[in-house]
């Protein structure tokens, strides 16, 4: 039987969530049903895309994190690392590649989960930080860099290339780079299913990107990028702890 304690944290949960947006006022601990310690997350972006010789294209970004997740004085966090990346799309003509070193590269945040209780289950709802790729955020806090020789734009990844470098592959057309800015912000709109699971949607809130150099001149322009938010969402599960990056996609996988 639900207590009148806990009714009344489920009620300063909902206030925390409705009241999140205000910095000066921390959000106050939440008795959510959540094993407190390491989670493996998987964001499934999917979008449409328009970029030249392919058209238009379905594809969807696969994301692997280590996520901490806990609570302290100002209530729940969520830190999160991405360990791994793909993309799967439906064109057979174009392969895009992430390469490792550019997921070494995306910044660690940490997060702060709203968490509320509503009549059938607890919600768990997370705004990520702005995730600035190939680019100095505070050199260019305001406008996305869209050339290379912008001074906020510098070898983000460190492979000798102007931002962060991506890989295609074409027929017909040697396997060639792409060099980009980008600036994406992801919110997470779900639900507590059990102590070790969480799971729900993914919202691309807003994304600019600019391709700011490639290898293959006929590819050095902009690419027109929209999300699917119908197709987009997020799974969370409790993994033991010590658990590596390198083993979060096999674990959520066989999930």
């Amino acid at each position: 039987m639900q207590t009148s304690t806990t009714a009344a944290w489920a009620m300063t949960g909902l206030l925390a969530a409705l009241l999140g947006a205000i910095p000066a006022r921390a959000q106050e601990a939440v008795e959510a049903p959540v094993q407190p310690g390491l989670w493996g997350v998987r964001l499934e972006l999917a979008t449409n895309s328009r970029a030249p010789v392919i058209r238009e294209v379905e594809s969807t970004l696969y994301l692997w994190a280590l996520a901490e997740v806990g609570q302290d004085e100002q209530g729940w966090f969520q830190t999160h690392r991405v360990c791994e990346a793909d993309i799967v799309g439906t064109s057979v003509l174009a392969r895009t590649i992430i390469p490792q070193v550019y997921v070494e590269h995306m910044p660690r945040q940490r997060l702060r989960p709203q968490v509320s209780q509503e009549a059938w289950r607890w919600t768990w709802n997370v705004n990520l930080d702005p995730m600035p790729i190939g680019y100095d955020y505070d050199a260019s806090p305001d406008v996305l860099p869209a050339s290379a020789d912008h001074p906020a734009v510098y070898d983000w990844d460190e492979d000798g290339k102007p931002g962060a470098t991506v890989l295609v592959d074409l027929p017909l057309f040697q396997p060639f780079e792409v060099y980009i800015t980008q600036l994406s912000r992801l919110r997470l709109a779900g639900g507590i299913d059990d102590e070790n699971h969480i799971q729900g949607r993914l919202y691309l809130d807003s994304l600019e990107r600019h391709v700011i150099g490639a290898s293959n001149r006929l590819f050095n322009r902009d690419v027109d990028t929209w999300p699917r938010p119908d197709a987009s969402r997020f799974f969370m599960l409790r993994l033991p702890q010590g658990t590596p990056c390198d083993q979060v996609r096999g674990l959520l996988e066989d999930s």
